[in-house]
């Protein structure tokens, strides 16, 4: 695994870094993300272990290691992808897409 691509500060999407990290891998989000994480990782660890107990052990918020503005492309050998931002409906809240180089599509 060489890249893993948050969307979105969700807890069910951040708390699977976690699952990753033995792999180093790069861990690819919108440049807001690490400020977004920094805000709730907190409650939504307290959350977690009050709903989980014991099983959320060891749970915790990575942020990205690579911060992308606009689009980045990222080489998977041989093929490329591009992840960039897209603005959703949610009050103008930013989230990484994935799009296949070789195919394009829009929302």
């Amino acid at each position: 695994m060489c890249y893993v691509n948050n969307t979105h500060v969700h807890p069910d999407y951040i708390f699977g870094n976690a699952a990753f990290a033995s792999g180093a891998p790069v861990y690819v989000g919108h440049d807001r993300l690490p400020a977004a994480m920094a805000a709730r990782g907190r409650n939504y660890v307290h959350a977690l272990e009050r709903d989980l107990g014991e099983q959320a052990a060891g749970s915790e918020v990575l942020p990205p290691t690579l911060t992308v503005r606009g689009t980045l492309e990222l080489d998977l050998g041989d093929r490329g992808v591009v992840v960039g931002e897209h603005r959703s409906g949610k009050q103008g809240k930013q989230r990484n897409e994935t799009q296949a180089k070789t195919h394009r599509w829009s929302s």
